[in-house]
C-alpha cells in the first residue's frame, strides 16, 4: 500500500493500533471480568447456602438427640398438630391416596429452622415424607415448599 505522506502512515498505524487495542478490551478483558464478578457472586450466594444448610444441620443434630415423641398418628393429625405447634399456617392441605392414608402440604414463606422442625416431628410421629420439593423465595432465605407425606408407619396396612 503506498502512502501520499508520512502523515497518513503514522495516521494508519495510531487508528489500527488503536482498534486493535478496543477489539482487545472490549473483546477479551471487559467480558472476563463480568465474569469474574458474576462467578464472584454465585460463590458468595453459595456460601450462604452451605452456612444455611449448616445452621440446619446442626438443629437437625439438635431435635435428633431429644427423645421421641411417641404415639404414631396419621398423617392429616400429624400434619394438622405440628403446623399449628410451629405456627406455620398451610396454603393447601389436601388428602390423597387410598382411604386418605396421606397427605399433601403447601407452605410459602418457611424458614429452614421451621422446616427442618416440621419434617423432625413429621418423621418422630411416625409419618413417612414421600415427596418435598423446595423453592427459594426471592433469595430471601424463606422457601414456598410442597411436601407430600405417606401415613403414620405403625398404622399403614402392606
Amino acid at each position: 500500500m503506498k502512502f501520499r505522506s508520512e502523515r497518513e502512515r503514522m495516521l494508519v498505524i495510531v487508528g489500527g493500533t488503536a482498534a486493535v487495542l478496543l477489539l482487545y478490551v472490549f473483546g477479551f478483558i471487559l467480558p472476563s471480568t463480568d465474569r469474574i464478578h458474576g462467578y464472584e457472586k454465585t460463590l458468595a450466594k453459595e456460601q450462604r447456602d452451605l452456612d444455611e444448610a449448616r445452621s440446619l444441620a446442626a438443629e437437625l443434630q439438635g431435635l435428633k438427640a431429644a427423645p421421641s415423641q411417641g404415639p404414631s398418628l396419621s398423617a392429616m393429625q400429624a400434619v394438622d398438630q405440628y403446623t399449628k405447634e410451629l405456627g406455620v399456617t398451610p396454603d393447601e392441605i389436601r388428602a390423597i391416596g387410598a382411604e386418605g392414608a396421606g397427605v399433601e402440604l403447601r407452605l410459602s414463606n418457611v424458614n429452614g429452622e421451621t422446616l427442618v422442625r416440621l419434617l423432625h416431628s413429621l418423621e418422630t410421629a411416625g409419618v413417612k415424607p414421600d415427596g418435598l420439593e423446595l423453592r427459594d423465595f426471592k433469595g430471601s432465605g424463606l422457601w414456598s415448599v410442597r411436601l407430600t407425606v405417606s401415613g403414620a408407619q405403625g398404622t399403614m396396612q402392606p
